[in-house]
């Protein structure tokens, strides 16, 4: 905030729209229904000018309104960019350039906007988030599901079954960390690059299991647990266990073995 002014801070370059303290985004049109993405939210964001609302210029200029500009102001912004308001007009900023960069402004549902999403901790507003992979989004959409998907499974490939995503994905730690960060990235409240050191612990969402475990594991958990891309076969003949890790399978050859 601008204590002279008595208004959030904004800047005054060619092509930005002037708000005031109690406007807090513009509305969202689609260009073919012209639905609006802000209604029903439980405020309103009306652009004003001299008490009077109007329309804003850029929106009578341009099919979409371009809000990479108060998107920026918004993360720019000193005193409220991290109030629960602020933050969730950045989560459907965020959303309306995922939709735009994939083409998806014209048949999105507005209702698919609509949702209330409780404001996440601030640290997810300091870093930029990963670009979904297409490839995720279509599989969902679709309604492949792991068991339709299992079958075209090849040698190393397996189903990722996170939330029955279905889509297929490498049988190492670092194809699966890759592939959660690509398309499950709502789910993990955390950016990538603190995971190592992070102490949050968070619910497995795999197909059948409440696991709940350290961020940085969920890769190692996914691969020995589900995918079992990184079991051990007991040499023993005649055994065929299988154990998850190096550890597990000595303790085994102790405790089943050891006279062998």
């Amino acid at each position: 905030m601008d204590p002279s002014r008595g208004g959030p801070m904004h800047g005054l370059e060619e092509g930005h729209i002037p708000y005031g303290a109690y406007q807090f985004a513009p509305q969202l049109v689609s260009r073919s229904t012209h639905d609006t993405f802000g209604a029903g939210m439980g405020y309103a964001a009306p652009y004003t000018q001299g008490g009077t609302q109007t329309t804003p210029p850029q929106a009578a200029n341009a099919p979409i309104f371009e809000l990479e500009v108060f998107r920026a102001d918004m993360y720019a912004g000193t005193g409220y960019e991290h109030t629960p308001i602020a933050e969730h007009i950045i989560r459907l900023l965020e959303l309306y350039v995922q939709l735009k960069d994939g083409g998806r402004l014209d048949t999105i549902p507005a209702s698919a906007a609509l949702h209330f999403i409780p404001p996440e901790p601030a640290v997810r507003l300091l870093f930029k988030r990963p670009r979904i992979d297409p490839d995720c989004q279509s599989s969902q959409q679709t309604g492949i599901t792991p068991d339709a998907a299992a079958g075209s499974s090849q040698e190393g490939v397996h189903v990722c079954k996170w939330r029955g995503c279905g889509q297929h994905i490498g049988s190492t730690a670092s194809d699966v960390k890759i592939h959660l960060i690509s398309c499950h990235f709502d789910d993990i409240p955390e950016p990538p690059e603190v995971w190592k050191d992070s102490g949050l612990k968070l619910a497995c969402r795999w197909s059948e299991c409440d696991s709940e475990l350290f961020i940085r594991s969920l890769p190692k958990h996914i691969c020995g647990t589900h995918l079992k891309s990184n079991t051990q076969l007991c040499p023993v003949e005649g055994c065929n266990e299988r154990l998850s890790r190096g550890d597990a399978l000595k303790r085994h050859m102790d405790s089943r073995h050891k006279n062998q």
